[in-house]
C-alpha cells in the first residue's frame, strides 16, 4: 500500500512537536536560566544551527535547575579540569578547518581537611561534566571526543540568552579511573557557520580564558561542583601590624576591647575644600563583666590585660595625613588634637590622650575625627590599604590591643 507524502510529513511534524514537548524547562546551571528545551532543537519544524551534529544528540536535553550554588563550590570536587589545549583541524581526517580543545581530568582529592561534600561526591561515580561555552560557537561544533574516541553521549546544549554548555553524559567515572581523561570539543572556521570560535577567550567566552565547568553526578544533582580551568588569584597578603611601641598587640583572649568598623558619617561635595567625619565605636568582650573579659579569662594567666584603662587611642595613617586631621571628639565633645610621626614605617599618627576609661566606661564611647583635602578620602587615609588603632593603658605599658579598622561605609552623608 502506497504512503501519502502528506501523511509521512504529518507524522513527522508530530514526532518532532512530541519531542520538543515531552521534556520539562532546561537549565544552564552556570548562569541559572530556564528554557523549554526543545526549542533549542531547531526552528520552523527543522534542526538548525549546527553543521555537523545530528539532531539525535542535540536532543540529549539538559536537566532542569536543581543545582544549588550555594553548595557548589569548586572544593566540593575531588576533580579538576585542566586549561585546554587548542590543535588545529586535519582537513583530511575531519573534513573541515576549524580548532580542537582538549580538557584533562585531574584528580586533586579532597585536601586534607576535606568539605563533607566532596567526601561524598569522592565516593558517587562521576558520570556528568559540564562546560560553559559561548553562545556565539554553539553552530561551529562538529565533533564531541573522549580519550581520542567519538564519543556520542556528548552534547551542546543552547543557546540560553547568556551562555550555552557542552555535556558529557554516562561517563561512569572514579578515583582511579578518572585521572588523565581528556574531553575533546572540536569547532570548525567554515564561513556562515557563526562567529569566530577558533580561541580559547572565544569558546569560554572568557578573555582571560577561563572555561567555566561543572561535575554532576546525575540530572537531578543538587551539589554540582563549579571551577574555573584559571585558578584565582591568591588573596591578598594581609598587612603586618606596625609596631609602634613594645608592647603586646593581640586583640584576642587576653584583652578587654573590641572595634567596631570605621564609618563615614558625614561628608562635603567640593573637591576643593573635601571633607570626611569618620567615627569607631569601642565595645568589649563580655560586657557584663567589669574586666571587659570572661570572667574565666579574666581569672587566668593568660589574661593579664584583661581589666586594662583605656588611657589614649592612636590611629596610624599615610604620612601625607599627619596635619590633615582635626576636630577629634568623643561621644561629640571635642578634643585636642595630637599628631606625631613614624620615621621608621614612613607614617603618621594622630590620638585621643588622657581619657582614664574603664572597660565599662569605654563600652559605647564614640571617637570621631574629621580628614581634609586628599586625606577625606579613606583610601588615601589610609596607610598600606589600612587604618591601625591601638589602645594604651599608662599603668600596663606592655598592653596595646591593636586593630585593623574595616570600612565600615557611608552611613550618612551631608553636603556643605
Amino acid at each position: 500500500m502506497a504512503q501519502h507524502p502528506r501523511l509521512l510529513s504529518a507524522l513527522a511534524a508530530l514526532f518532532l512537536v512530541a519531542s520538543i514537548f515531552s521534556v520539562a524547562d532546561a537549565c544552564n546551571p552556570f548562569t541559572l536560566e530556564t528554557s523549554i528545551a526543545g526549542r533549542r532543537l531547531g526552528e520552523n519544524g527543522a534542526v538548525s544551527g549546527y553543521t555537523r551534529v545530528t539532531a539525535a544528540r542535540r536532543r540529549a536535553q539538559a536537566a532542569p535547575c536543581t543545582c544549588v550554588p550555594e553548595d557548589s563550590v569548586c572544593d566540593c570536587s575531588p576533580y579538576r579540569l585542566s586549561e585546554p589545549v587548542v590543535t588545529d583541524l586535519d582537513p583530511d581526517i575531519d573534513l573541515t578547518t576549524g580548532s580542537r580543545f582538549c580538557f584533562t581530568l585531574e584528580v586533586v582529592g579532597c585536601g586534607p581537611n576535606p568539605l563533607p561534600c566532596c567526601t561524598d561526591l569522592a565516593a558517587l561515580p562521576l558520570q556528568q561534566v559540564l562546560i560553559s561555552v559561548a553562545n556565539g560557537c554553539s553552530g561551529r561544533f562538529v565533533d564531541f571526543s573522549l580519550n581520542g574516541e567519538f564519543y556520542p553521549d556528548a552534547s551542546v546544549d543552547g543557546p540560553y540568552s547568556k551562555s550555552s554548555q557542552v555535556i558529557f553524559r554516562n561517563l561512569d567515572l572514579d578515583l582511579e579511573s578518572a585521572a588523565g581523561t581528556e574531553f575533546c570539543v572540536a569547532t570548525t572556521d567554515e564561513a556562515g557557520a557563526g562567529p569566530a570560535c577558533s580561541t580559547v577567550p572565544q569558546l569560554c567566552d572568557d578573555p582571560t580564558g577561563n572555561c567555566k565547568y561543572l561535575f554532576r553526578e546525575s540530572d537531578s544533582a543538587e551539589v554540582c561542583p563549579t571551577c574555573g580551568t584559571v585558578p584565582p588569584p591568591p588573596p591578598s597578603p594581609v598587612p603586618k601590624i606596625l609596631k609602634t611601641h613594645n608592647c603586646r598587640t593581640d586583640t584576642g583572649a587576653d584583652q578587654p576591647f573590641v572595634l567596631g568598623p570605621l564609618t563615614r558619617v558625614a561628608s562635603s561635595g567640593t573637591s576643593a575644600q573635601a571633607w570626611s567625619t569618620y567615627c569607631v565605636t569601642v565595645s568589649t568582650r563580655d560586657a557584663a563583666s567589669p574586666s571587659g573579659c570572661p570572667a574565666a579569662e579574666a581569672a587566668s594567666a593568660a589574661g593579664h590585660c584583661c581589666g586594662m584603662t583605656m588611657d589614649k587611642l592612636e590611629f596610624i595613617v599615610a604620612p601625607s595625613c599627619r596635619f590633615k586631621i582635626t576636630k577629634l571628639k568623643v561621644n561629640g565633645r571635642p578634643r585636642a588634637t595630637s599628631t606625631s610621626h613614624y620615621p621608621q614605617f614612613d607614617a603618621a599618627s594622630f590620638k585621643w590622650t588622657a581619657l582614664g576609661l574603664t572597660p565599662a566606661q569605654a563600652a559605647s564611647t564614640t571617637f570621631c575625627f574629621t580628614a581634609v583635602g586628599s586625606c577625606a578620602d579613606l583610601s588615601a587615609l589610609a596607610l598600606q590599604g589600612r587604618v591601625q588603632a591601638s589602645i594604651f593603658d599608662a599603668s600596663r605599658s606592655e598592653c596595646c590591643p591593636t586593630f585593623s579598622l574595616p570600612d565600615g561605609g557611608r552611613r550618612r552623608a551631608r553636603h556643605a
